[in-house]
């Protein structure tokens, strides 16, 4: 199985490029919603599932 993935900037409508290239290629599409939907049928807490990738701020 072979990923692409995007990084998302404001304004930069990573998330309708993504889309697109999903489409394009007959890509399945896992975004924000569909990983929170199955962390949440695997069962993950909800504190999991909500936890943040970025890095804190100082």
């Amino acid at each position: 199985m072979r990923w692409i993935t995007f990084s998302r900037t404001l304004g930069a409508k990573g998330t309708d490029v993504a889309r697109g290239v999903a489409v394009e290629r007959d890509y399945p599409l896992y975004d924000a919603a569909a990983i929170s939907q199955m962390a949440e049928q695997l069962g993950f807490p909800e504190s999991v599932r909500e936890a943040d990738e970025k890095t804190p701020s100082m």
